[in-house]
């Protein structure tokens, strides 16, 4: 059973035209940061793009899950 937290977040994700992140969460926690479909109802979305800022160019994870 989904938490209705992580549902708003699939749906505020659905919604947006972009999702942006640190270098620094990406090397933590290798989020994916895209919809899942199957939690959230709408009937038209196609994946945000996903942007990653980094003040000193380093992202650890290249094999992490946002790639």
């Amino acid at each position: 059973m989904q938490i209705p937290a992580r549902n708003d977040v699939q749906r505020l994700r659905a919604e947006a035209d972009i999702i942006l992140t640190g270098a620094g969460t990406i090397n933590e926690d290798s989020p994916s940061m895209n919809v899942r479909a199957k939690i959230v109802v709408i009937k038209i979305f196609s994946q945000p793009a996903r942007y990653v800022f980094s003040n000193d160019l380093r992202i650890g994870k290249l094999d992490c899950a946002l790639f």
